[in-house]
C-alpha cells in the first residue's frame, strides 16, 4: 500500500523478499543471536582483493525463522531464512527441502523452481508437512531437516535443523490415567461449587506481552467482528537485523559496501542498502536507500482490537495536510477523505499496549 516495498513470492510456500525492501512484509522474522558486542574497527577486517573466491562464490546465510514455525502432534510447518550476497549477478534457480528421522534416514522432500536475479536476496521458505511434502508426522517424535536454494546450478544447503512433534491426546491421556492409579481421591468437605467462567485474555502476538508501543501490519481479509472489538489478522514487525559476521560477509562479497564510523554510530553502505548500528550496540539494523529501518516479521496471528481503543490516521492527515478524524479499524481500512477513496489490503499501524489491552491504534505516515 503506501511503502516503497518489493515482495516476490515464488509459491504458497515461499516468501521472496529484495534486500532493497521496505517494512511491508508478509513474513516471519527470525531472531538472531547477537555476538559478543566488539566495535568493528577490530572485528571488520579489509578485504584481500587478490582472492577471487571471495567475489565469485556467493555468499549464503541460513537462520531459523521462529515466526513461521509451527510444531504439532502429526504436522508441521517448517521454516529458515537464506540470505545471500554476491560481487556479481546471481541466478536463482530453486528451493526445497528434506526431511529426515533422527537415525539420518531420508523420509520426504519438496522442491520447486524460481527465476530471480540480483547481487542480494534475502528469501524466506517454509514447507507444510502435510500439504507440501505429502508427509504425516508422528507424534512426540524427533526430526531433522534441511533446506537448499540453487544457484547458478550450484546447490547450498543448510545446516540440520531438529524438532520434535507435540504428543498426541491419548499420550496424554494415558500419562494422566497412570498417575490416577496412584492418586488418592479428595473426600469433598462441602457440596460442589459450580465455577465462575475463566475470563479469558484478549489475544495478542507473541513478542507483545510487555506495556508499550508495537508495529503491526493489519490484514483486512482476516477480521471478524466480536463482543466488544474486532478479531484482526496481524504480523508484529521488528527490525531487521545482522550480526558483526553478517556484516563482515556483506564487506566481503559486495564491492561497493564500504564501512564508515562516525563515532556515536556506525554505518555500512553497500548495493542493497545500508547497516546502521548506534556505538555500544552489538546487531546492525538494516535501513533502504530511503533512510527508512527495514522491518521483518516477528510473529503472526490474530489480535482483538476494542471498539473503545483510539484511532488516528496520522498517514492520510500528513498526506493531505490535513486532520482525517477516525473512530473505528474500519475507517483505517477504507479511506474516504477531501474527494479522495482509498481502499487498503493491508496497513502499517503503531499499536499501544497497556495491561495486555491494545488501546491506541495509529496508521502512521512513512515517506
Amino acid at each position: 500500500m503506501k511503502k516503497l516495498s518489493v515482495m516476490l513470492i515464488i509459491t504458497a510456500s515461499i516468501l521472496i523478499l529484495s534486500s532493497c525492501a521496505d517494512n511491508n512484509n508478509h513474513v516471519s522474522p527470525s531472531s538472531t543471536t547477537a555476538n559478543e558486542n566488539e566495535n568493528l574497527n577490530s572485528t571488520l577486517q579489509p578485504v584481500d582483493e587478490s582472492s577471487s573466491s571471495a567475489h565469485d562464490e556467493p555468499v549464503v546465510l541460513w537462520e531459523t525463522n521462529p515466526g513461521r514455525m509451527e510444531i504439532g502432534a502429526t504436522n508441521a510447518t517448517l521454516s529458515l531464512r537464506a540470505i545471500i550476497y554476491g560481487q556479481s549477478t546471481m541466478k536463482i534457480t530453486g528451493v526445497g527441502i528434506d526431511l529426515y528421522d533422527e537415525r539420518g534416514k531420508h523420509l520426504a522432500s519438496a522442491s520447486e523452481s524460481a527465476e530471480l536475479y540480483g547481487n542480494s536476496h534475502n528469501l524466506i521458505i517454509w514447507y507444510d508437512m502435510n500439504i507440501d511434502l505429502n508427509y504425516i508426522l508422528e507424534s512426540n517424535t524427533r526430526y531433522i531437516f534441511t533446506m537448499f536454494v540453487v544457484i547458478d546450478d550450484a546447490t547450498y544447503t543448510s545446516e540440520n535443523h531438529s524438532f520434535t512433534t507435540e504428543a498426541d491426546d491419548s499420550q496424554i491421556l494415558a500419562e494422566d490415567d497412570a498417575f490416577a492409579i496412584y492418586a488418592p481421591t479428595p473426600i469433598p468437605t462441602q457440596m460442589p461449587v459450580t465455577p465462575e467462567p475463566a475470563t479469558s485474555r484478549p489475544p495478542l502476538l507473541y513478542g507483545m506481552e510487555q506495556n508499550g508501543q508495537y508495529n503491526l501490519t493489519l490484514y483486512e481479509s482476516g477480521i471478524q467482528e466480536v463482543s466488544d472489538g474486532t478479531m484482526v489478522l496481524a504480523d508484529l514487525m521488528v527490525p531487521s537485523t545482522v550480526t558483526d559476521e553478517e556484516a563482515q560477509n556483506i564487506l566481503a562479497a559486495d564491492s561497493e559496501a564500504n564501512y564508515y564510523n562516525g563515532g556515536s554510530y556506525e554505518e555500512i553502505r553497500y548495493s542493497g542498502g545500508f547497516l546502521i548500528r548506534s556505538a555500544g550496540d552489538s546487531l546492525w539494523k538494516r535501513s533502504s536507500s530511503s533512510d527508512v529501518i527495514e522491518l521483518e516479521v516477528f510473529s503472526s496471528g490474530k489480535v482483538f482490537i476494542p471498539y473503545n481503543a483510539q484511532f488516528t490516521d496520522n498517514m492520510t492527515s500528513i498526506m493531505f495536510g490535513s486532520i482525517r478524524n477516525v473512530s473505528s479499524l474500519n475507517e483505517l481500512f477504507h479511506v474516504s477523505f477531501m474527494g479522495m477513496e482509498f481502499n487498503y489490503s493491508s496497513i502499517e499501524v503503531h499499536v499501544t499496549v497497556s495491561d495486555g489491552m491494545i488501546t491506541v491504534v495509529d496508521m502512521y505516515y512513512t515517506p
